[in-house]
């Protein structure tokens, strides 16, 4: 057989295998039950919407039987349309940031609805509808006009969370009381001149904030709270603290900040499970020495203070980790400060040290310092922090950092603007943690920056 016509044969052999090659169908793969994998291209049911966005009710009506939760903020809605009764699974609705001053009726028929959140519309009363709303157990209608609950709430006996902060409130009904499961209640920035009495039959209460009214005392039916766990009453008119604030045993933290108290009572000592407490300005010239009693506290605000002198009781509260007395008129800090060996912050700023503390060297657990805005003129010893991560000297009288000053290994972020240096120490980039400097507003030439410049190529610097 000549060549030419082998070759033609092969050629003809071959492309007959790939054709019945291809016309093999691969097998369907079939699992123990016996399915195909065919049933993966199957139509499944569709499953309840979480998360949407929608410009209007009408808009989200193609998903109604399935939507959960639903967002209409910021759409300029004056009105609710009655068609929400159709979303039978919502649990979560947002209504914020639109110009409502009613609800439908219909609103009523969604039994699953949790949460509602109505802040920052035109309501000057209170919505009925929400009453019978049996299962809501959030509120929010902050930002409103509203000025006053109203009566028939009982409905709402699976409210925890009622919050009513920037509203025109001047009081607090009875009815209040049938709200037997709520946990937290904020009232904070309304009319108050006296502190609403029906509050404190709120049995289950574990969180009341009360901030910026001008509320003048705290009553002594405070203590009916026993399960209140955070109290906040900051920037009221408060002159004195009710002794029986001592009986609120599961206290875990206490704001009084802004106010004008001059004294506070003993009792205060016996909040044993308190972790945090703000007392910052306020008229303070002392503290009672029963402070040692909060075994617990952790962060204690005194800044703003009248006291000129250090207040020594601060020295007993044994478990310390984060301490602010700034803005206080104290020239030098005692020797007990290093019986506070938890502590991780402290905050010294605005006062009138004019040298760096030496006993702060004995803090080994102390991570961020802030002494800006004193009058200090140099901070030798400060490398004997080891543990330092964040310090700040802005706005100070200091011309050199030490030699020594690269000791402090574990520094990740330093401030020293406003003051009067002219150069860096030497060794700083052994600082292998530190992310960025601010030395804003010193007196380094030109050349001396470039040399900074050059010396901590990885770091931010901000001149």
């Amino acid at each position: 057989m000549k060549p030419f016509i082998r070759t033609v044969l092969f050629c003809l052999f071959f492309l007959m295998i790939i054709s019945q090659a291809q016309s093999v169908k691969p097998e369907k793969k079939v699992n123990k039950s016996g399915e195909t994998d065919l049933k993966k291209q199957l139509v499944t049911q569709p499953r309840p919407v979480r998360n949407s966005g929608y410009e209007s009710i009408e808009e989200a009506l193609k998903d109604a039987e399935n939507l959960k939760r639903l967002y209409l903020t910021g759409k300029k809605l004056t009105e609710l349309s009655p068609k929400i009764s159709q979303f039978n699974l919502l649990e979560y609705l947002d209504l914020s940031n639109n110009q409502l001053s009613v609800l439908p009726n219909e609103l009523s028929t969604l039994k699953n609805l949790k949460e509602i959140r109505l802040s920052r519309n035109n309501f000057k009363d209170f919505p009925s509808v929400l009453s019978q709303c049996t299962h809501l157990t959030t509120i929010d209608i902050s930002d409103n006009k509203i000025q006053s609950l109203p009566t028939g709430l009982n409905g709402l006996s699976n409210l925890k969370i009622l919050r009513m902060s920037r509203n025109v409130l001047t009081g607090i009904s009875d009815d209040i009381a049938v709200l037997k499961s709520l946990k937290e209640l904020n009232l904070s920035n309304n009319k108050f001149v006296t502190f609403p009495e029906p509050v404190a039959k709120l049995s289950s209460l574990e969180i009341l904030i009360m901030d910026n009214n001008k509320i003048k005392n705290l009553p002594a039916s405070i203590d009916i709270l026993s399960g209140l766990k955070k109290l906040s009453c900051s920037g009221n008119q408060l002159a004195s603290i009710t002794k029986e604030i001592g009986k609120l045993k599961n206290l875990l933290e206490l704001d009084l900040q802004k106010n004008s108290i001059s004294g506070l009572p003993s009792e205060i000592g016996n909040l044993s499970s308190l972790r945090s407490l703000n007392i910052s300005f306020n008229k303070l010239s002392s503290l009672p020495e029963s402070l040692s009693g909060l075994v617990k506290l952790e962060s204690f605000t005194f800044s703003g203070n009248q006291s000129p002198e250090f207040p020594m009781q601060i020295f007993k509260i044994p478990n310390l980790t984060k301490l602010n007395i700034s803005n206080c008129k104290l020239v030098k800090i005692p020797p007990g400060l290093s019986n506070l060996k938890l502590l991780k912050s402290l905050e010294l700023n605005s006062c009138e040290l004019t040298e760096f503390p030496q006993n702060l060297m004995e803090l080994k657990n102390l991570t961020s310092l802030d002494l800006s805005k004193n009058k200090i003129k140099s901070v030798n010893g400060i490398s004997g922090i080891e543990n330092l991560q964040s310090l700040r000297l802005d706005y100070n009288e200091i011309e050199q950092l030490p030699d020594d000053f690269s000791n402090l290994k574990n520094l990740r972020t330093f401030s020293i603007n406003y003051n009067k240096l002219t150069k860096l120490p030497p060794n700083l980039e052994k600082l292998a943690n530190l992310k960025a400097i601010q030395l804003r507003k010193n007196q380094f030439s030109e050349q001396e920056q470039e040399t900074i410049k050059k010396m901590l190529p990885n770091l931010r610097l901000a001149f």
